[in-house]
């Protein structure tokens, strides 16, 4: 009986030990999410009769119009102004006599931003950091804010939702109190996005009987899918609550799981109190045990010693173990920076490729000819004769000189690219007479074709082009340096914007990817594909985009997929670039054909 006795004690203080209560739970009062949604409208079918009508199996329906909603996000990014009120948490009061702690909530918003902060879906949302020292736990994540754009007179009454705040500035002169209430005016930079919905119509079936309406009902609902957007209502149990979301057709609803929330880590719940007082009680009643049965601990004594050493030093192990998780998290997010900051060295074609096989004719004083053999990505064969004149030649890149455009700015430089391109298209007949005469014997269709002209141009050798000579002390980027300083380089200095025109390009054969896109997007053009050039001044790089029914990489422009195009080495397929070039957040339009 005794041991039996020792045991029991044994368990109890085991389990006191490792179970005591850590009350650090957060307190946020609790918030409704506020939803306003805008409808915009295209022209509703009109059916011209409600004649009953008989289905296949004979059960009697009436053909009715179905509302079908898109939703659409619009992303801004801009300063505001708002005024917040407050009401003192009471339970809090006893804390401390210089704190006090209040809820928190902004019930004015005015926003100001300007073209620049406004961001299409998908386009993505702008990059931001929220203030660590303001808690922003506690506003909703959906905000009505009146919106200016550009200062103008006329603003705009939205909701904002995933809003998000920083550069935080509480004005003091403006902090009033009053009795258990706050109230204020912040400034700050705020994000967020605008929600609206695209509406369409479809002509459905509605069936007459009482059963099969009710069949009908769960089949839709079981072909919707459910998606992550709030309606903005919560339900409360306890310390659970749950939100409800809409399905996918954005009328009907769901409810969420639910989840647990925290309380606050400055003070004790009841329920918390009377576990503390219960472990108190535990505790000594094991003490009572323990001097009862003194004469049989040697029994247990090791035991007990090697719960207490673990138990003291579960405070040492437990800093260690999370300043190691720290270390690690730190060199995680070093290597990742460290991915996402290496230059990027585009793939270039070697001049001493043994696959590339283009031959200058220089017998005819009046034209510079050419001789190409490539293959294409399914290892078909390709030969053809393709040639400019002199004179348009020297007019092309006279046009360039001429050319008084700043590009350091992307409306600049998309400006320079559609003027080049605009200038030679009609000087490129000695290429346009090649592709032709290829696409007619082989017989090509639209896909196959663009594949032989782009496999063309990458397997022409690559050159940097360059506004200045070709010295690579002259230059800080260090694609170009490093490139200069190779044995087999090949450069083309002392171009203006450095780049080539489509001319200049195939009299020179010398070529970057800005020179290979500009040639590729004129000569696709020609044949009446939707093609575009894709800028990158952080990868300082340029992609072909096109229009066509390929795998990968793609940029969505007014509702058309772009896949992108590497040019500058040979046999990359459409949609493959390279990981350190595919954050398509740097990618933007300079140019598209349509």
């Amino acid at each position: 009986m005794a041991i039996f006795l020792i045991i029991l004690v044994v368990i109890i203080v085991i389990y006191l030990l490792l179970n005591k209560r850590d009350n650090t739970s957060v307190y946020t009062s609790p918030q409704t999410a506020n939803f306003t949604k805008t409808i915009v409208e295209e022209s509703k079918p009109t059916i011209e009769d409600e004649n009953i009508l008989i289905d296949e199996d004979g059960r009697k329906y009436k053909e009715v119009v179905k509302e079908i909603l898109t939703p659409r996000k619009t992303y801004i990014y801009g300063s505001f102004t708002g005024k917040y009120n407050g009401e003192l948490l009471t339970k809090t009061e006893h804390l401390s006599l210089s704190k006090k702690f209040y809820s928190f909530n902004i019930y004015e918003c005015i926003a100001s931003v300007n073209q620049n902060g406004i961001r299409k879906d998908y386009e993505g949302e702008f990059p931001f950091i929220e203030d660590e020292n303001f808690n922003t736990a506690q506003l909703p994540k959906s905000l009505n804010c009146h919106i200016e754009i550009d200062n103008s007179n006329n603003g705009y009454n939205v909701t904002l939702r995933d809003v998000k705040l920083n550069n935080i500035s509480l004005n003091r002169k403006l902090h009033q109190t009053d009795g258990n209430e706050i109230f204020g005016t912040i400034t700050g930079n705020i994000t967020g996005y605008i929600l609206d919905f695209l509406t369409s119509y479809e002509i459905q079936r509605e069936y007459i009987d009482k059963e099969h309406k009710i069949e009908e009902e769960k089949k839709r609902i079981n072909e919707l899918t459910k998606t992550s957007l709030v309606t903005g209502k919560t339900e409360t149990k306890g310390n659970q609550n749950r939100l409800e979301y809409y399905y996918s057709d954005y009328k009907t609803t769901y409810w969420g799981d639910w989840k647990y929330q925290a309380n606050s880590k400055s003070y004790y719940s009841a329920k918390d109190f009377l576990a503390t007082i219960f472990s108190i009680l535990g505790g000594l009643l094991a003490l009572l045990f323990l001097f009862a049965l003194l004469p049989n601990l040697l029994y247990v004594l090791p035991v007990l010693l090697l719960v207490g050493f673990f138990y003291f030093l579960k405070p040492i192990l437990r800093w260690f173990f999370t300043i190691l998780s720290f270390c690690l998290l730190l060199l995680f997010l070093y290597s990742i920076f460290n991915v996402i900051k290496k230059p990027y060295y585009p793939p270039v074609v070697s001049n001493n490729d043994t696959l590339n096989r283009i031959k200058i004719d220089t017998s005819n004083i009046d034209t510079i000819k050419h001789f190409a053999s490539w293959v294409d990505y399914d290892n078909n064969n390709f030969t053809g004769t393709f040639w400019t004149l002199k004179k348009d030649y020297a007019s092309a890149n006279n046009y360039k000189s001429n050319l008084n455009i700043n590009t350091n700015n992307e409306s600049g430089y998309a400006e320079m690219l559609s003027s080049l391109s605009t200038n030679d298209a009609s000087k490129l007949n000695g290429i346009y007479l090649m592709f032709d005469s290829i696409k007619q014997n082989k017989k090509l269709d639209s896909i196959k074709f663009a594949q032989s002209i782009v496999s063309f141009v990458q397997t022409i050798p690559y050159a940097v082009v360059l506004p200045q000579a070709c010295d690579a002390t002259l230059y800080n980027d260090e694609f170009i340096q490093k490139y200069l300083s190779s044995e087999d380089a090949k450069c083309d200095g002392f171009e203006k914007f450095g780049i080539n025109t489509p001319v200049e390009f195939l009299s020179t054969l010398k070529g970057d990817c800005d020179t290979r896109t500009l040639l590729l997007y004129t000569l696709l053009s020609h044949y009446n594909y939707d093609v575009a050039i894709f800028s990158s001044s952080y990868y300082s790089h340029s992609l072909l985009g096109i229009n066509l029914p390929f795998t990968g990489a793609v940029k969505n422009i007014e509702n058309k997929n772009y896949v992108l195009w590497e040019t500058t080495a040979q046999g990359i397929s459409p949609g493959v670039i390279p990981t350190q070039i595919s954050n398509l957040n740097y990618w933007y339009l300079s140019i598209k054909s349509k």
